[in-house]
């Protein structure tokens, strides 16, 4: 009974998820259809809670905090010493191990860093083969964050 699930519970989501499938349609062509073999429905309610259970082990051991919520997940460290900058690269490793053994892939053109603070130096990360933009602002849940830790609330 592992996340407070009974079997019941567990089988009905099992069978829930098994069998589906999907093609694409184009203009008036459609394709064939073709079984899901790894999806979670995108658009259910269950979307967000069950790809919660599944990057749940994601910071286990984590040098960095890790704040995940469905597809969405942040790490963030302090990074004024070359330690600090050393243990975002290993994070951004393993987050690359853990998606290749889970055969996931990250969105890397939505993997940003935030530089956070003043006379904060620009670090440069990878995840993977793919630098990552620096950015000196981001948008999460209608909070505008910047470099200089100024917030604003967009609406």
């Amino acid at each position: 009974m592992k996340y407070g699930l009974d079997k019941q519970t567990v089988r009905w989501t099992e069978n829930w998820l098994n069998g589906w499938s999907q093609r694409v349609v184009t203009s008036n062509t459609k394709s064939s259809w073709r079984p899901v073999v790894s999806s979670v429905p995108q658009g259910s309610i269950l979307e967000p809670v069950l790809v919660n259970i599944f990057i749940n082990g994601l910071d286990n051991g984590a040098e960095c905090t890790l704040k995940k919520f469905a597809d969405d997940t942040k790490l963030g460290r302090v990074a004024d010493t070359p330690d600090g900058c050393a243990a975002i690269w290993r994070e951004l490793s393993k987050l690359e191990k853990w998606a290749n053994w889970n055969v996931m892939k990250f969105s890397k053109g939505k993997c940003q860093a935030l530089p956070l603070g003043r006379n904060n130096p620009l670090h440069q990360y990878r995840l993977g083969a793919d630098w990552l933009e620096s950015i000196l602002a981001e948008q999460a849940l209608g909070v505008l964050a910047n470099s200089r830790l100024t917030m604003t609330v967009s609406l």
